[in-house]
């Protein structure tokens, strides 16, 4: 399931000119001091040694997103329901599991984004009214109005809106459950890097692109399945 409403970025937007001033000098001074908390590294030497080792196994391109794909060769990901997770860890050479990354990336989904609300909708209109979810205090069409107020940001039931959020980010949170683009949005916010997705064809379906942002990581989505696509 892939979100429409992706943080794209016009084309002609330009990354702003950042001036060397105090501020920058003090930013700098906060980075040096605090690498450990930022990075997990005791200085800043071995976080960079680190950095190229890991970009050796990296499937990422520096650049803006092109429009269209040449000399491209397809990464296979295992198919067992996180390949989403495992296309990032190793398209990115992340030091991490797929069970780790479903856990922090879930833990830092923002819930008032538009598409994870469309996303909320989605999953809750797919499932059945004999769900265990639902019960005569919460019936399926008490809570698709409520979810659809809201995307409209019309004052719907709150406590409705807390539950149904709740429970989805439990399921969500599941080894092989699928991830829809709420999930791409924030691997997109914690890791800095731009996604291009292509179908079967490698014709494009949705960006999540950021012009600050200087990596991007291409995928196939096929059969709701994520490969990588690497580029020379």
């Amino acid at each position: 399931m892939i979100s429409t409403d992706g943080n794209q970025s016009p084309n002609n937007q330009t990354v702003p000119q950042i001036k060397a001033n105090d501020d920058e000098a003090k930013s700098l001074d906060f980075i040096t001091k605090s690498i450990q908390d930022l990075t997990g590294f005791s200085d800043i030497e071995l976080y960079k040694q680190a950095e190229e080792s890991w970009s050796k196994t990296r499937s990422v391109k520096a650049g803006p997103i092109p429009t269209s794909l040449s000399n491209i060769k397809i990464r296979e990901i295992d198919k067992d329901g996180n390949c989403l997770l495992h296309s990032v860890i190793k398209g990115l050479g992340l030091p991490i599991s797929h069970q780790e990354l479903r856990k922090k990336v879930v833990a830092k989904i923002d819930t008032n984004t538009p598409s994870f609300k469309q996303e909320l909708l989605e999953y809750f209109e797919a499932l059945p009214e004999r769900t265990p979810f639902f019960n005569n205090n919460c019936t399926k069409e008490d809570l698709l109005e409520a979810l659809n107020l809201n995307i409209s940001d019309l004052d719907p039931d709150k406590e409705k809106i807390q539950r149904a959020t709740q429970h989805y980010l439990i399921v969500i949170q599941k080894v092989g459950i699928s991830l829809g683009g709420s999930v791409i949005e924030t691997l997109q916010r914690l890791y800095k890097v731009n996604f291009d997705i292509r179908d079967k064809n490698f014709n494009k379906i949705q960006t999540f692109y950021n012009p600050l942002f200087n990596q991007t990581l291409t995928l196939r989505l096929r059969d709701e399945h994520y490969d990588i696509i690497e580029r020379d």
